[in-house]
């Protein structure tokens, strides 16, 4: 029994991480309406930025901030820079073209700058303190409050606040929210 409650709460942590993934592609398809097929490398490319920010000496949390920075400045520059030329053309393929060229690059960029021939496996400190809590892992219990934190956070954001009602707007129809004063192209940059 001891087994299956481990395998159980060992389950819960790496599903709050599939979740957190998962509600990472929703997001950027319903606020966009665009399938990023490079998002899963921008966010490889994030971790080792976090990672090599610890490797340089700084600690966990603030290494997790500095990268979600240059990941919202980077995500901008691409959305500006490559995906939007593209996406005028009226033609879907452009962007699932760009997207899926973004993610051959990112993943060799990645491979090229972090990552050297006969290197042993990366390692980077977890922001959860070690142990158990009542039998649970620590790291479990803060993953879980991660989604936790994420799933209301982002729910203020697109319920409550204006810019969740404009990029609830602009995702379905641009034109439409075009005509009402939303500008689109910074809906989609910030979506």
């Amino acid at each position: 029994m001891d087994l299956f409650i481990d395998q159980f709460l060992n389950g819960i942590g790496r599903g709050a991480v599939y979740a957190s993934l998962g509600l990472a592609l929703v997001l950027i398809y319903r606020t966009t309406g665009l399938l990023n097929f490079a998002q899963g490398e921008m966010a490889l490319f994030s971790t080792f930025v976090t990672w090599w920010l610890t490797d340089q000496g700084l600690s966990i949390v603030p290494a997790i901030l500095l990268s979600v920075v240059f990941s919202v400045i980077a995500g901008a520059l691409i959305e500006r820079l490559l995906i939007r030329p593209v996406e005028s053309g009226h033609n879907p393929l452009n962007v699932v073209i760009v997207t899926l060229g973004l993610f051959l690059a990112i993943n060799a960029l990645a491979q090229l700058i972090f990552i050297k021939p006969g290197q042993e496996a990366l390692q980077m400190p977890s922001p959860f303190p070690e142990g158990d809590f009542a039998g649970i892992r620590k790291e479990t219990i803060g993953l879980v409050l991660v989604l936790a934190l994420e799933c209301v956070l982002l729910w203020v954001l697109l319920q409550r606040t204006k810019v969740g009602l404009a990029l609830r707007a602009v995702a379905p129809n641009p034109q439409t929210a075009r005509l009402v004063g939303i500008d689109p192209g910074p809906m989609l940059m910030v979506g």
